[in-house]
């Protein structure tokens, strides 16, 4: 078998079975796989005829995962779910009833334990109450966190007293003390691997999964998200990565904000788990694979080169590309680009809409490169620097997203979407008067502004909702003063 087709049935092979969408920074990885399995006769194939195992499968998408976590990562989000989360679930049924946490891809565990340590140390009156359980795709990290060992990175954001409270010194190492380990359970666990009795309906009130789906074709993500609305309790909570949003994927939660935290509730009546007609059931998901190729095609980028012979494919409009962007349907959209491309080589209109798409899309990597290009060949851009500061904080590159940012305000003084991140920024490092110049000059822009701006950069929310958000954080400015 060419190394080009076994490549390609191994794309296709984890995306039907874990519903991992592979970007360029994995082609090498990709690669590697394939020379393995060539020379141990594996044949990957998308047919109940393929040779590869499931530890083998498993093994190589273990390797394509990123998993860079800490301990109290995002603290904002933990403290929506000790100040606002939880005290509403916990009036929520019978009283007293238990209270029951998942963290979806819970890496080696230091989620799971954040969670237990902050309800501990700042909810005591629930611990007791409270049951969390973590599960992650790959078995070493799963034994990792049952493991408890943790080295000083991991635990660079904790605060002193919880570390010198909840750890004690072992080795170069620093292990979570026996009492806090045991208030959290973990296994093995594929997020799309069908469990009826697991995701029974109300089987949580809230649910963790951060930084999971940026990894995930669309497909995947809306079951997941239709999977998550259908197990937890009428009223519970969804907390996703910063760079997440529901917003074309899920109708089945409410957005709010809790300072500048996205909340995600779910609604009373949700429209049920989509495993059920789009994903694989135990004995067929093999079988299944062919029927969503065509639909996989049509969404992420690396199918997006035309066949030889193909008639030439005309550049997508500005009007239509909005259009898919304000649908958040990204990984059609650079397809389309990449496809004009092809047939006319790259035009520079194209490159920020390029931009966006890939930003959607969580593809940090190959966003950088195609903003680089854009500033290159445009000058000072406004747009791509301000998707490069969003590349920092997604980075925790603070210093970074900064200069960015204000790189965009020097080509756009106007530019609404800087100044509001800035002013997040400054709140964040506790400069509260650069916090207030730039939200005010935020909410200005927003009110003036062009409404381009909101639907490209807006990151799916409305004018009204970041007019609201800015509001919110200035009058927080003002008090803490």
């Amino acid at each position: 078998m060419a190394e080009e087709e076994m490549l390609e049935q191994i794309r296709e092979l984890i995306e039907a079975r874990f519903g991992l969408a592979c970007t360029d920074w994995q082609q090498a990885l990709l690669t590697r796989a394939v020379e393995r399995w060539q020379k141990a006769g594996v044949t990957p194939g998308a047919t109940p005829h393929s040779s590869a195992s499931s530890e083998q499968v498993q093994a190589l998408v273990a390797e394509l995962l990123v998993r860079e976590t800490y301990f109290f990562r995002d603290k904002a989000q933990i403290d929506a779910l000790i100040e606002v989360a939880l005290p509403a679930c916990a009036r929520l049924g019978t009283p007293g009833r238990p209270l029951r946490l998942l963290s979806a891809g819970c890496a080696s565990g230091e989620e799971p334990y954040s969670l237990a340590l902050a309800i501990g140390e700042r909810a005591g009156h629930l611990a007791d109450r409270t049951w969390i359980h973590g599960f992650d795709l790959s078995r070493v990290a799963v034994e990792h966190a049952r493991e408890g060992l943790y080295d000083s990175w991991a635990l660079r954001a904790t605060p002193e007293g919880v570390r010198a409270r909840a750890f004690r010194a072992e080795g170069n190492g620093f292990r979570l003390k026996d009492e806090h380990r045991a208030r959290v359970t973990f296994e093995q666990r594929n997020l799309l691997d069908p469990d009826p009795e697991f995701w029974r309906p109300g089987s949580f009130d809230v649910i963790f999964c951060r930084n999971v789906t940026l990894y995930f074709s669309e497909r995947a993500i809306r079951a997941a998200l239709a999977r998550f609305a259908a197990a937890l309790v009428p009223g519970g909570f969804l907390f996703l990565g910063a760079s997440e949003t529901l917003r074309g994927l899920s109708d089945d939660f409410e957005l709010s904000f809790w300072g500048d935290t996205a909340i995600h509730r779910r609604r009373e009546q949700p429209e049920g788990d989509a495993f059920a007609t789009s994903l694989h059931a135990p004995s067929c998901w093999m079988e299944q694979i062919h029927s969503s190729t065509a639909r996989i095609v049509a969404l992420t980028a690396r199918d997006a080169l035309e066949e030889e012979g193909e008639p030439p494919c005309p550049p997508p409009s500005a009007r239509s590309l909005r259009r898919l962007v304000e649908t958040e349907r990204f990984g059609e959209g650079l397809a389309l680009i990449r496809r004009a491309a092809a047939s006319h080589g790259r035009r520079s209109e194209l490159q920020l809409f390029e931009a966006i798409m890939l930003s959607g899309l969580g593809r940090i990597e190959e966003l950088e490169r195609v903003c680089a290009k854009l500033n290159a060949t445009q000058g000072a851009h406004a747009g791509s620097y301000y998707l490069l500061g969003l590349c920092r904080e997604h980075a925790n590159d603070r210093s970074g997203a900064i200069g960015f940012y204000r790189e965009a305000l020097r080509a756009d003084p106007s530019f609404a979407m800087a100044h509001l991140r800035l002013g997040l920024l400054w709140r964040t490092v506790g400069d509260l008067r650069g916090a207030r110049t730039a939200l005010r000059e935020a909410l200005a822009g927003l009110s003036r502004g062009p409404e381009e701006h909101v639907v490209l950069f807006g990151g799916g929310f409305t004018r009204a909702t970041l007019e609201t958000l800015c509001r919110e954080q200035l009058v927080a400015a003002e008090i803490y003063r």
